[in-house]
């Protein structure tokens, strides 16, 4: 789904934060953001995710959405 470009911002601050903490954590991270490495695409359609991040033997997909992108889904 497209953004606007202020909604954009929001999304890749939130992104960008959420990154940042989980590295702060010891979570290796991939985000889909500059100065991050960009995560593989998943799923059957090939999805980027905001985030991964792994941990050991766990992971962790993250998917932002800004309120106008969540109004748009009812």
């Amino acid at each position: 789904m497209s953004r606007q470009n202020k909604n954009q911002s929001a999304h890749d601050r939130r992104v960008r934060s959420l990154a940042n903490t989980l590295k702060n954590e010891g979570w290796k991270v991939q985000a889909d953001l500059s100065n991050f490495d960009q995560p593989d695409p998943i799923g059957n359609d090939g999805r980027i995710p905001d985030i991964l991040a792994t941990r050991g033997n766990r992971t962790k997909i993250i998917e932002v959405e800004t309120p106008s992108v969540l109004s748009t889904l009812k």
